[in-house]
């Protein structure tokens, strides 16, 4: 049985989707609900999973979602055209980790329409089989982890898990501010680095603003800007405009040099900001160990910000939650480490870029803006009304499906 929905639909068709970008194929050819009780049923635990992967996905409609399950023709069908391959079935191989799923890469802006992930849906047996032979908390376990894991494919790393906006504040670099967080782990990109707990896992996740920021990237909804050809210092910066999420895709050519750019920032603001080189593979033939530094509208240097440390960030460096203090020019200047100024360290995971500090990567930045003063209130109401109401209903869809 070959079975498609549209993310933004929640109807069958019994047909292989249409060659297209952004099709993610669901194969759930060596799927086994045995061990949970659960054999002879798996079709229908395989839709229901389905529906909540479907639902979880259903705010972006470039994204199509496909699934093959055939109890009585088993082997994988393959649809056609250019896709995006989730493996769900069978074990990690290595008894006593606990790893439920595996992504091929963490591919920021979805640029690579045919990477893949594996789901290892009997893991939960091995983990605690009497606490997972419970219908809904198997599906939620099961489709969250699935939902994860296109999440890397689709740009995610875990500290986009971190939430609510605002308080993961300005992080302490070297470890995870904010692992903690009040609603961190009802997210889908939390995972055992920020303290899942198993019956967080089994719980209905979703994804929270941060994670929703990503995945509008890797819809299309942000402006990518080319580098300038001269702003290599505060007076020439290349100003960056262009909405919320804004990325621009640059190299140091240079030992030494920095790149500036300049954003028009308003009190208020809170702003997150990115770097891209080594995490994602992004220029893995030609990365850097990135730095970016923060200067205020007087140009003041507030801080640096290298190595932020996450299991999905590496060498990369990331700031989260700026609340921005003076309604002004800001600016970001970006340079990369070399080897003979850090000989300690460690250059994507060991590989190792060009050991001058010159090489390629992404600056993005994403701006939760203030509204204007005269209409501050009623655009807080409105906006908190619709973001009430979209989480119910993808809340209410999932329900409805399980």
């Amino acid at each position: 049985m070959w079975t498609v929905l549209g993310a933004a639909a929640l109807t069958a068709a019994a047909c292989l989707p249409v060659a297209a970008d952004n099709v993610f194929w669901l194969d759930f050819t060596d799927f086994d609900a045995s061990p949970y009780g659960f054999g002879g049923q798996e079709d229908l635990l395989v839709a229901d999973i389905y529906s909540s992967v479907v639902a979880d996905y259903s705010p972006w409609s470039s994204f199509t979602i496909g699934y093959d399950f055939d109890a009585v023709t088993p082997g994988y069908q393959a649809p056609s055209g250019t896709y995006s391959h989730i493996d769900i079935g069978g074990y990690d191989g290595d008894p006593g980790r606990y790893i439920f799923g595996m992504a091929d890469d963490i591919d920021w802006r979805n640029l690579n329409h045919e990477d893949g992930a594996v789901i290892y849906s009997s893991e939960f047996d091995a983990w605690d089989s009497s606490y997972f032979d419970d219908w809904d908390r198997l599906t939620n376990a099961l489709a969250g982890t699935t939902a994860h894991e296109m999440g890397h494919i689709l740009g995610l790393c875990h500290h986009h898990a971190f939430g609510p906006i605002g308080e993961a504040g300005v992080p302490s670099y070297g470890a995870y501010p904010y692992e903690g967080g009040s609603e961190t782990n009802e997210h889908l990109m939390a995972t055992g680095s920020t303290g899942l707990s198993k019956s967080e896992r089994a719980a209905d996740r979703y994804f929270g603003e941060r994670e929703t920021w990503v995945l509008d990237a890797a819809d299309g909804r942000i402006t990518v800007h080319a580098e300038a050809s001269d702003h290599g210092s505060r007076d020439t910066a290349q100003l960056l405009s262009g909405g919320c999420s804004v990325s621009v895709t640059a190299s140091i050519s240079v030992v030494g040099e920095e790149d500036w750019y300049a954003f028009s920032w308003h009190e208020g603001d809170r702003v997150s900001i990115e770097v891209f080189s080594q995490r994602c593979n992004r220029f893995s033939s030609n990365p850097i160990d990135p730095y970016f530094e923060l200067y205020d509208p007087l140009g003041n240097l507030l801080d640096s910000y290298d190595n932020y440390w996450s299991y999905s960030t590496g060498h990369d460096g990331a700031l989260l939650d700026y609340l921005v203090p003076q309604t002004g020019m800001w600016h970001v200047a970006v340079g990369g480490i070399g080897y003979e100024s850090a000989p300690n360290q460690d250059f994507v995971y060991g590989q190792g870029p060009a050991d001058d500090g010159t090489g390629s990567y992404e600056l993005w930045t994403y701006r939760d803006s203030v509204p204007e003063p005269a209409t501050t209130s009623l655009l807080l109401v409105a906006l908190a009304s619709v973001g009430i109401w979209g989480r119910r209903q993808v809340k209410r869809m999932r329900g409805a499906s399980s």
